[in-house]
């Protein structure tokens, strides 16, 4: 197999020189055309390619932020020590960090296991080498 130095088309023939570029042939070199062609392909096929790596952390974040302020206003007490009547304030501050909680920690299981199932999908047959 031969290679033009110049432009990097492959012959067989028994030509001394490149039918495209009149550079001459070299036996079983790769010049670095072809290398610089392949590296940019690869790396535009890896960048193309989905993945849900930033998907997982950020679920993984809003879950715990989810989980903390769940926690927070699940252990707030809802009257304070000093006379008997429950503060309705401070209920409604425990209501409403529950509530948060509980949709920011479901909010972040959710897009935890979409980043998982995208990183699934990303490795089935026909969608490259990773």
């Amino acid at each position: 197999m031969k290679i033009c130095t110049n432009c990097g088309v492959k012959n067989d023939a028994w030509e001394a020189n490149c039918v495209r570029c009149k550079a001459p042939f070299v036996e079983g070199v790769d010049p670095p055309v072809e290398e610089a062609r392949a590296q940019s392909e690869t790396t535009y096929q890896a960048a193309a390619r989905p993945t849900g790596e930033d998907t997982i952390l950020l679920g993984g974040i809003a879950l715990v932020l989810g989980l903390i302020a769940l926690a927070f206003g699940w252990f707030l007490p809802a009257a304070e020590y000093s006379y008997s009547g429950i503060d309705p304030e401070r209920l409604q501050l425990k209501a409403n960090l529950m509530v948060v909680g509980g949709v920011l920690a479901n909010l972040g299981a959710l897009a935890y296991f979409a980043g998982q199932i995208i990183n699934a999908i990303s490795y089935l047959p026909g969608r490259g080498e990773r």
